[in-house]
């Protein structure tokens, strides 16, 4: 039983394989070069129970507060500088069970975009202006826990060490990114794919158009990530009940 177990596994990630693109380039090397000095700018408390997401507009931020005693969440609408909610929605069946969670959120320049689990690993559409579901799709991964991010009309998903791009409207995905960290945070830029590790708790830098390795990103904190994004030039990091902003220098 144990043999057929251990074989049914390794089909099971050999389907996932084989439904991506098979592009060449999801390799990494061993690059543990610091690539950015990281200053703290500032750290700042968050007021709402249990923030689990973290994402930019441009202008204000889009914070996901789960509750921890229900299946409920909200998506909230805060300005960083006044600590102002400045509208928010409340959502009570997307999450079906307790096996269900979110942990991820992203804005593509118009709507937002949320990475859920349950019996099926899902990336939900959600309008901004209502908090209205736009539609459901299936994740690329059956892996959790998982990031979401959006880059000029592209967007990116991180599972436990796999980045791909995700197309949910057509259900295509082309695997970028293949490693062995747990991934908890992902932003791409115009040049890299930056992953949080749970295990260092802190951003390794991957080649946007080949997923080598190219280096690492340090924090002073080793707090568990559980979200970032650029706001105002600016990274933005939440950890436990706390938004760490830095200002990264590159080397």
């Amino acid at each position: 039983m144990q043999k057929l177990g251990l074989l049914l596994g390794v089909l099971a990630v050999s389907m996932l394989f084989i439904s991506c693109s098979k592009d060449d380039d999801y390799f990494t090397d061993g690059n543990n070069e610091s690539l950015y000095n990281v200053d703290l700018l500032a750290s700042e408390d968050i007021v709402y129970s249990n923030p689990v997401a973290v994402t930019s507009d441009t202008y204000n931020l889009w914070i996901v507060n789960k509750d921890v005693d229900s299946n409920k969440f909200e998506l909230i609408y805060y300005n960083i500088d006044t600590k102002e909610t400045l509208r928010s929605f409340v959502y009570s069946d997307i999450l079906t069970d307790d096996n269900s969670d979110v942990y991820s959120i992203a804005h593509d320049g118009r709507n937002l975009w949320l990475s859920v689990s349950g019996d099926e690993n899902n990336i939900i559409k959600i309008n901004p202006q209502n908090g209205e579901v736009v539609y459901m799709s299936k994740s690329p991964s059956i892996f959790a826990p998982s990031s979401i991010y959006c880059s000029n009309d592209t967007i990116w998903y991180s599972a436990r060490g796999l980045v791909f791009t995700v197309d949910p409207v057509n259900d295509k995905s082309v695997l970028k990114v293949q490693s062995s960290f747990i991934s908890l945070g992902l932003l791409v830029d115009d040049n890299d794919i930056w992953v949080a590790d749970d295990i260092t708790r802190g951003v390794i830098i991957f080649d946007k158009d080949t997923g080598i390795k190219r280096g690492n990103v340090s924090f002073y904190s080793k707090e568990i990530i559980k979200g970032m994004c650029l706001h105002n030039k600016r990274l933005i990091v939440l950890t436990d009940n706390k938004l760490n902003i830095y200002e990264c220098v590159k080397n």
